[in-house]
């Protein structure tokens, strides 16, 4: 059995400085309870139910955000899991917003659920696949979702993995989809020196994005970076928006 729960309280004058909080003027309460036995089976390691809720309000207590959900999870012998959940949402807004400039969601509470579903295979194999389907509503509309994800590892130096997202969003204001793929590569030359990658696509921005990391480290706690950032529109490969170049050096010093 486990059991948590969570309260965070923001001011309306709180500023954090450095980094940023994502809903000042806000209360938050969350938490989750668990059950998970092991049944006596040969191929299911144990059961997970869960049921976790979330409370999010304004200082002056009028509620922005509600999630209500529960969640079951099975764990085979193999590594893998299974996992089936379903939320229940409530959001109040009080400001329109665009999610892209033809499609505004209206001020208002909305009242909705989703239902997803997972399939994690072990992560510690040569070969990972991950696979989600999510259905249900979508502020005052529709949403459908399917993603998959691969990780391959060639050797034990080199890896590749890649990653797909759809989603199909219908809305009374319209209704669109949206195609986001992204790439990793990652070299290990030796333990402690490593070439990383990122290439992502989102179709909804039309914008190509390239992260290079070289990280190296020279001992225990210390870390050297160089870091490539490159930011492109599709429609016009090699046309830059965005570049940057940044080298950084965390070096601990032990007395």
């Amino acid at each position: 059995f486990g059991a948590f729960y969570r309260y965070l309280d923001l001011g309306e004058n709180f500023r954090p400085g450095v980094g940023f909080v994502r809903r000042p003027n806000s209360r938050e309460h969350s938490g989750e309870l668990r059950f998970s036995p092991r049944p006596v089976l040969s191929w299911i390691r144990q059961f997970h139910f869960k049921l976790p809720v979330r409370y999010i309000s304004t200082q002056q207590d009028f509620l922005e955000t509600r999630e209500r959900g529960i969640e079951f999870t099975t764990a085979l012998e193999s590594g893998d899991s299974v996992s089936f959940s379903l939320v229940n949402s409530l959001e109040s807004i009080d400001e329109p917003f665009a999610l892209r400039p033809d499609v505004v969601i209206p001020p208002g509470s909305y009242n909705f659920s989703r239902f997803e579903a997972r399939f994690n295979s072990f992560r510690r194999r040569y070969t990972v696949l991950n696979l989600r389907l999510g259905t249900g509503g979508f502020w005052n509309g529709q949403r459908d979702v399917a993603t998959v994800g691969a990780n391959y590892r060639i050797n034990t130096n080199i890896g590749v993995s890649g990653d797909y997202e759809v989603n199909w969003v219908d809305l009374p204001s319209g209704s669109f989809t949206t195609h986001l793929f992204a790439s990793r590569i990652l070299i290990a030359f030796r333990k402690e020196l490593v070439l990383m990658s990122l290439f992502q696509y989102n179709s909804e921005t039309n914008d190509f994005s390239a992260n290079v990391r070289f990280n190296w480290i020279p001992k225990p706690g210390s870390d050297f970076f160089i870091v490539y950032n490159e930011l492109d529109e599709w429609s016009r490969i090699l046309h830059f928006k965005n570049r940057s170049l940044a080298v950084k050096l965390n070096y601990l010093f032990a007395f």
